[in-house]
């Protein structure tokens, strides 16, 4: 299909430049998460049985930063992947070069290679793919610090929008035109926060629990004490979900 206008990221002509993004990014977080467990055991072994809270608060200070960060790799990635066009009649589409990716575990290294295939032939090819999805309504348009969140009509898909995409600000207001009064209107306020207060008051809760059972303590049975560890790190789970429901806007 013929395009007038299209919107990519600036990486979009690098050759390779998502493999190496993708990659390296991974193997940057695990090397970290690596370090912080392994230094962090050896300057905690002095202290012998008196470790077990240290221990638990450094287990989830290291789960959620290595969360963070992949988090934001995933919405890099996001961002890297969607592209934006408008046809010659004006009607605009978007396009996630993601969705041609294996949600398998072991077709997900096959997987990336496609993506990094699709964007190198939308890169040499401008033209609007099949898989391309066309912008009739948009139901909110969140920003961000660094990219708009788009949720599209019905149940459609989230897509972001990067303010560094060659051409942002000739997009954001076409696709103003398909929203409602309330544009930019940011609910993310409403949104999570008695999640977050629920799973955060649970944390800390089964965090003291553990602390109380350990034999250091000795405060309560011991046979509590992996099913306190479990049940803390459920409710930091939870925590990260209703955090970043309330950050997107969800």
């Amino acid at each position: 299909m013929e395009k007038r206008r299209m919107w990519a990221s600036p990486h979009l002509g690098k050759k390779g430049h998502y493999i190496r993004f993708l990659w390296g990014s991974i193997g940057g977080i695990l090397l970290l998460g690596l370090l912080l467990s392994v230094g962090g055991a050896m300057v905690l072994m002095p202290l012998g049985t008196k470790k077990a809270l240290p221990s638990l608060f450094l287990c989830l200070g290291t789960a959620l930063l290595m969360g963070v960060l992949a988090l934001n790799l995933g919405r890099k990635s996001a961002m890297e992947c969607t592209l934006f066009f408008e046809d010659l009649q004006g009607e605009l589409y978007v396009f996630d070069a993601r969705a041609f990716a294996s949600g398998k575990v072991l077709g997900f290294f096959q997987g990336v290679r496609t993506t990094q295939h699709i964007l190198s032939s939308l890169a040499e090819n401008p033209s609007i793919p099949l898989g391309a999805r066309k912008i009739t309504r948009v139901d909110a348009i969140v920003p961000h610090r660094t990219y708009f969140l788009l949720r599209l009509q019905g149940h459609e898909p989230v897509y972001l929008l990067s303010r560094r995409l060659e051409g942002a600000d000739e997009l954001i207001p076409l696709l103003q035109r398909k929203t409602s009064s309330s544009w930019g209107q940011n609910t993310r306020e409403k949104k999570g926060l008695w999640g977050i207060l629920g799973s955060g008051t649970a944390l800390l809760l089964f965090c003291l629990l553990a602390y109380l059972c350990h034999p250091a303590v000795g405060a309560l049975p011991l046979f509590l004490y992996a099913p306190c560890v479990f049940l803390a790190f459920g409710a930091f789970s939870l925590l990260v979900y209703f955090f970043v429901l309330h950050h997107r806007g969800l």
